[in-house]
């Protein structure tokens, strides 16, 4: 069995603000943990460094259809969908530099664990 003494301890400054306030409480917090559990998603948690990164300018989406690649950009109060290839290509080298900087998806998973146990 596992003791608390066993586990890495989280360093709370690294941990990004949106796991350190669980909104809706910490037993829906812990249910949105179990779904990085499904095999369809790929959590990769991004350490908060103080550094400027990609995903600083807000929220994007990369929908890959069959016949064309599409960014889904947010904003504080619209959105956009790009289609122009240039754009696009854009959106997707920011993505893997994000992926570049963030934990590998086993350890963003095993931090995930960490703190749900702490909830």
């Amino acid at each position: 069995m596992e003791t608390p003494a066993d586990r890495r301890r989280v360093d709370q400054g690294e941990i990004p603000a949106a796991l350190r306030h669980p909104i809706g409480g910490p037993e829906i917090f812990r249910d949105q943990i179990e779904c990085a559990a499904w095999s369809d998603v790929t959590p990769q948690i991004l350490p908060f460094t103080g550094r400027p990164h990609p995903g600083m300018s807000g929220a994007f989406t990369i929908l890959r259809l069959p016949s064309l690649d599409i960014a889904h950009v947010e904003t504080m109060n619209t959105d956009a969908y790009l289609e122009d290839e240039h754009s696009v290509e854009r959106y997707l080298r920011a993505f893997d530099h994000l992926c570049d900087l963030a934990l590998s998806p086993d350890k963003s998973d095993s931090f995930l664990r960490e703190i749900a146990v702490t909830l």
